[in-house]
């Protein structure tokens, strides 16, 4: 917020919004010693969408790349003429974004980390890895993002057949509470 020139009494209250929070964790009925929260925004709060955008504003960019944020979810988004070419657009931005995450001190899940190349006609077959701190990212034909479920020929076909399979489980659970 600083960097952003935001004015000195809005940080001030930011600060005070986001400092000297704890937690208590229950379990069995046992309560344990509270802990303070090091970092993050309270959920659920009106204030930590706007907070977040503040802290990703500075996210690297690039011409042939685009960055979706929603909460804690990112996509980038890469398109080029070759799949090569958009792979090395791809890596190149990872490393940016790796000195970014590492001045913040933001962590990846590198397990919910994937790739995927969408294309027109036929699935690419073995694409060169792409690395994130060390780990290979997984490739992947189907990837769900935001509870939608796209293959990598954008098909929808996934999607469709798994809302209807939802669909189909709850309406016979519906049946056998009607009778």
């Amino acid at each position: 917020m600083i960097l952003c020139k935001f004015l000195t009494y809005l940080i001030k209250i930011i600060h005070s919004y986001l400092d000297n929070r704890t937690f208590n964790v229950k379990l069995n009925n046992v309560l344990y010693n509270q802990c303070p929260i090091l970092a993050s925004t309270p959920q659920g709060s009106i204030l930590s969408p706007a907070l977040y955008n503040i802290y990703a504003s500075d996210f690297p960019t690039n011409g042939n790349l685009t960055v979706c944020f929603l909460a804690d979810v990112a996509a980038i988004l890469c398109y080029s003429n070759t799949v090569n070419q958009a792979i090395n657009y791809t890596q190149v931005y990872i490393l940016k974004l790796q000195v970014l995450l590492t001045k913040w001190r933001l962590t990846i899940n590198a397990e919910k980390t994937n790739v995927i190349v969408f294309r027109k006609n036929r699935s690419l077959n073995s694409p060169p890895p792409l690395q994130m701190f060390h780990q290979t990212i997984t490739w992947t034909f189907e990837i769900n993002y935001l509870r939608l479920l796209l293959n990598d020929n954008l098909t929808y076909r996934p999607h469709f057949e798994a809302v209807t399979k939802k669909y189909w489980a709850r309406f016979y659970s519906l049946i056998d509470i009607i009778g």
